[in-house]
């Protein structure tokens, strides 16, 4: 709950930070009258909002890219450099929030004759090369992490969740193909979290309970239910025999690992593999809860099979929908066996342009986490001849822009070098 509240307090930041309203200018006013919201220090006092807003400003805020516009964006605490406030990098005692960036600007280009008597040769040097764009519209926020630069609450999440590493066999547990409800219950099981005896016993609440999945009648537990019982050996075999999956008696996890260590054939028999344990412990569960507490007195063996077959077959179906494999299940998995990937190939090839033209080939690379991106292309004559290559690293807000400027790049240099008649 504590990753969920911090995403939705980043939402509220990214909210008060870039889009006018009558709460931003409220909160601006009570709490930053005197100060800039990201050199804001904690006070006694302060409201819950402002509080878990304010946590997660050292996160937030390197995300929220300020883009140029001759307006009243912070000199040194708006990110605008994509470096981070100005602030960060230098030591100055004189850092109002009261300074903007337009204050620098003379005929919608830098002050260079101010800039250099206010900042350091390195800071001037960051400072001209952002881009001032239009003059007559308010300065532009972008938030960096995603591709079409506006906020998403999933780009939050991972900024805020402690990522584990990843359980091979607890995410054969999940699969598209398969419901919720039926996975949830697999999970459960693995986790070992359904309400049988032994669970409850957990929470300090002895009770005894019968099995009403055979005639023994022994004590309700999970290892039995599932794998021990007279009933579920019988399911187990029926559909596990002819896959060549002998059941055990092992603990229920062992039983998890060792069906989906088996080698699969091909991508529909990998499935089979992975769905089939899933959905016969679903039937188990739904036959059990019907003998437990509905009107059914045993398991019915014969239309617990159906059910998992046809849940099969249709689980693949979802899958590959032009899967022809038909029933009944002996003859739909020795078909399915026989299944071999058709490879295709694919002619991949450089075209010349036209005789006595230049052809420009581009490329553009972004990262997300940190804005970074690297621009290339080549260029070559009617035969191939090579005639120059470029490669420069650029800041971007997408994969497009970066494409873009990469393009832009190789039309400049042409243009420069004489080359008119080109393509891209």
């Amino acid at each position: 709950m504590d990753v969920f509240d911090n995403i939705l307090a980043t939402k509220r930041r990214w909210r008060f930070r870039t889009i006018p309203s009558l709460w931003a200018t409220f909160m601006i006013h009570k709490y930053c009258s005197r100060s800039h919201p990201v050199s804001k220090k904690n006070a006694f006092g302060n409201s819950h909002i402002w509080q878990k807003m304010r946590k997660v400003r050292d996160k937030a805020e390197p995300h929220i890219f300020w883009l140029i516009n001759l307006e009243n964006s912070s000199m040194w605490w708006d990110n605008w450099t994509g470096k981070g406030p100005l602030a960060s990098l230098l030591s100055y005692t004189n850092n109002s929030p009261k300074v903007l960036v337009k204050e620098f600007i003379l005929h919608g280009n830098w002050n260079i004759h101010k800039l250099r008597g206010s900042f350091l040769e390195d800071i001037d040097q960051i400072i001209m090369n952002v881009n001032i764009r239009k003059h007559d519209i308010p300065n532009q926020s972008i938030w960096d992490l995603t591709e079409n630069v506006k906020y998403s609450n999933k780009t939050v999440l991972n900024m805020f969740r402690d990522l584990k590493p990843k359980d091979h066999f607890l995410s054969k547990v999940w699969h598209p193909s398969i419901p919720f409800k039926v996975f949830f219950l697999t999970w459960r099981l693995w986790m070992s979290i359904l309400l049988f005896d032994e669970v409850i016993l957990n929470f300090g609440k002895k009770i005894v309970s019968r099995c009403v999945c055979c005639t023994n009648h022994s004590n309700e537990f999970i290892q039995y239910v599932f794998m021990e019982s007279d009933a579920t050996r019988y399911i187990w075999k029926l559909i596990g025999t002819h896959m060549g999956i002998i059941h055990k008696h092992i603990p229920i996890r062992g039983w998890f690992n060792h069906w989906w260590q088996q080698r699969s054939k091909n991508v529909i028999h990998k499935q089979v593999l992975q769905i089939t344990l899933i959905i016969v412990c679903w039937e188990i569960w739904k036959n059990r809860c019907s003998c437990k507490y509905g009107d059914q007195n045993r398991f019915n063996f014969y239309k617990m099979k159906q059910q998992i077959i046809w849940n099969i077959q249709a689980a693949v179906h979802r899958t590959f929908p032009r899967c022809k494999l038909t029933l009944p299940w002996v003859k739909y998995y020795d078909d399915m066996m026989r299944l071999k990937p058709v490879p295709e190939a694919i002619i991949v090839a450089w075209r010349k342009p036209l005789q006595g033209s230049f052809k420009l080939n581009i490329n553009g690379s972004y990262i997300h986490e940190n804005g970074k991106a690297c621009l290339g292309g080549t260029m070559r004559n009617d035969q191939g001849d090579f005639i120059m290559a470029f490669s420069v690293q650029a800041k971007c807000s997408s994969n497009n822009d970066a494409e873009a400027q990469a393009a832009l790049f190789g039309i400049k240099w042409c243009i420069q070098n004489g080359y008119s008649n080109f393509n891209i």
